[in-house]
């Protein structure tokens, strides 16, 4: 026996890096990367007007950021007011979490830049500015009026008649028939199946622009397509730096790295950004294009970059959102539609049908390894164009399958699958799947005998889809209901002791996630059931009608012996429940374009039986004070 343990060697985000270099506007000053006696350190006009005499920024041990952070006294976790910081303010705002490990400050690598949204966002600030698309391109008329008050590259200044300034178009922006021309070159294009999407969709010919490009698009385009394209259109000295760009790219990205070709391209990226800077206005220079130079180093650390960028995470992860249905309960509405997607797959190829294999050849399904031979099957589905249509058994009825034993040894648990129909997470995958059998001799159940509390010739309403069972009424959705502490009763009724309320000084709240949804959860339904309407706020109410309305939380929860600071986090979701209480039937007494109307017919059911306490309302919410205030 042994105990496993989980590290975090480091984290990947596509966001970090905009909060390190958050509050500057541009990044100039990449000449401090040269080496000492290189020629453009005394060149000043061609940059920002100054010679650069400075050494690159040193580089911060994990130790020493963590010296720095225990000598620091942060405010508390929270929204705090904001405070105006003297120049000498250090620039932490808080303490990272990740310091709390042991080994975090050894990390010679903590947090990675997603390259492909690096590159995406370099792509964008590229292209808008080589094509001048409003909105985008970074040589605006604020970026002119800066290089005159640098005093640099005066055919960049705005052109001023009598009192008038104008912008003229800058050389390192294409002419109006060179971008449409450009634009339909893209348009054109055509890649092979499964190397890029159909990036013509998203060019805007007449328009001038891109629409909808996404992560993958923007790395495709800027290896590929941007060389070629722009190579007649713009002048030698601005394609040159854009070729090296994009190579630089192509070799980052590559599946294989070596150890020189990443010491080539840490100096590469430097001449790049340098002739960038003699050629583009400051602006130009966001944090993005700065990050650029610590890739190579990153990629020297921790080897490919193709294992440590977000977007195959990303994509997963939207499917995955696809499957929710009960927004309180995503994570099992993603796990019961994963499994039941995984069994359909699974169980599925035991009913396929023999097919000669097309060419080419699709690469074999990965379930076939977890699979003993089946005679006269096949991977390949037939040629109707229904989406999943290997799915579908040859057989439109359930039946005892008797060779359920094949997946195992006999006796042993088998799984029986009689597919009906198959729809996508909107549609409901449960539909028409099978119950797992319970012996190889079972009989496969329908949908509707899941629920052993009721006759199983009744109909099933556990569909999700349009219709209902029957086809002409639709069915009830699965909303979730309203709160009766039925949940937290069955933990208090199990575990045979009431809840223990704990606080947790960081979030301000529980101490966890589950507590503290149950908590506020349970008070809700305290405060619409037991709590009077007739009071402004919580705070005023009366201390007998409080004491009264936590002794029904009481019943599953142990209020006896709460330090001030758990009393004090109670007593404010009970304010928030109220006062949400209160503002929910507001918005229902404004549906109403009557108030007699609503005061006769719109009673909510939450209010059944309390109909005086309805009336008060509504005169409440008539009242002349209440309506300025509101």
């Amino acid at each position: 026996m042994f105990t496993l343990r989980a590290a975090v060697m480091w984290t990947v985000n596509d966001f970090q890096h905009m909060q390190w270099f958050l509050g500057k506007v541009c990044y100039l000053g990449h000449r401090r990367w040269l080496p000492l006696d290189h020629e453009w350190r005394e060149k000043d006009k061609e940059f920002d007007g100054n010679t650069e005499r400075c050494l690159r920024p040193r580089e911060w041990s994990g130790d020493e950021i963590l010296e720095q952070l225990n000598h620091l006294d942060f405010a508390p976790f929270g929204k705090t007011v904001s405070r105006t910081r003297p120049s000498t303010h250090l620039n932490w705002t808080h303490k990272p979490m990740f310091f709390e490990l042991p080994y975090w400050s050894k990390l010679k690598l903590r947090h990675n830049l997603d390259v492909m949204h690096v590159e995406k966002n370099v792509f964008d600030t590229l292209v808008g500015t080589i094509l001048d698309i409003e909105g985008k391109t970074k040589d605006t008329i604020k970026a002119r009026l800066d290089l005159e008050r640098m005093g640099i590259r005066r055919g960049l200044w705005m052109n001023r008649n009598s009192d008038k300034a104008r912008r003229d178009l800058a050389f390192f922006s294409m002419k109006p028939n060179d971008k449409k021309e450009f634009l339909k070159f893209v348009s054109s294009v055509k890649f092979p199946d499964g190397y890029a999407s159909n990036i013509a969709r998203c060019v805007n010919v007449d328009g001038g622009k891109f629409t909808g490009l996404k992560s993958h698009d923007c790395h495709v385009f800027m290896q590929r397509l941007l060389p070629v394209g722009i190579r007649h259109l713009l002048p030698e000295d601005v394609v040159k730096p854009i070729m090296l760009l994009s190579r630089f790219f192509s070799q980052l990205t590559a599946k294989t790295l070596r150890r020189t070709d990443m010491f080539q391209l840490r100096h590469d990226i430097v001449q790049v950004l340098c002739k960038f800077e003699m050629i583009f206005p400051p602006a130009f220079f966001t944090s993005m294009m700065h990050v650029m130079v610590h890739l190579p180093e990153e990629a020297l650390l921790a080897g490919p970059v193709n294992y440590r960028w977000r977007y195959p995470i990303e994509r997963l992860l939207g499917e995955l959102k696809k499957s929710v249905r009960n927004r309180a309960k995503p994570e099992g509405s993603i796990i019961e539609a994963w499994v039941q997607y995984e069994s359909l797959t699974f169980c599925g190829i035991r009913h396929l049908s023999p097919l000669s294999p097309p060419s080419p050849q699709p690469p074999p399904c990965r379930h076939l390894s977890r699979l003993p031979a089946v005679a006269n099957s096949s991977v390949f589905p037939d040629s109707s164009p229904a989406n999943f249509s290997l799915l579908r058994p040859p057989f439109p009825t359930p039946k005892v399958d008797d060779d359920c034993t094949e997946f195992g040894s006999p006796g042993s648990v088998g799984i029986c699958c009689h597919c009906s129909s198959f729809a996508g997470p909107r549609g409901g995958w449960s539909r028409g799947v099978q119950a797992p059998a319970s012996s190889a001799s079972s009989v496969t159940q329908p949908a509707s005998a899941r629920r052993r509390h009721r006759p199983t010739d009744t109909i099933d309403t556990t569909s999700t889809d349009g219709t209902g069972a029957s086809g002409s009424q639709p069915a009830k959705k699965n909303t979730r209901g309203p709160c009766r502490q039925l949940k937290t009763a069955k933990v208090t009724r199990v575990t045979n002791s009431r809840i223990s309320i704990g606080y947790d000084e960081r979030h301000r709240a529980a101490p966890t996630a589950e507590l503290h949804s149950s908590l506020a959860h349970d008070i809700g339904h305290v405060v619409r059931t037991h709590c009077p309407m007739q009071w402004k706020s919580w705070r005023v109410m009366p201390d007998e009608i409080k004491v009264e309305v936590r002794g029904q939380l009481s019943t599953n929860y142990n209020l006896e012996d709460l330090d001030e600071e758990s009393l004090t986090y109670v007593n404010r979701l009970f304010a928030e429940r109220y006062k949400q209480w209160k503002s929910d039937l507001h918005h229902h007494f404004l549906a109403f374009d009557d108030p007699q109307v609503a005061l006769q017919e719109g009673c909510p059911k939450k209010l059944e039986g309390r109909e005086d306490s309805w009336g008060w309302l509504c005169a409440h919410f008539q009242a002349p004070e209440f309506v300025v205030f509101f």
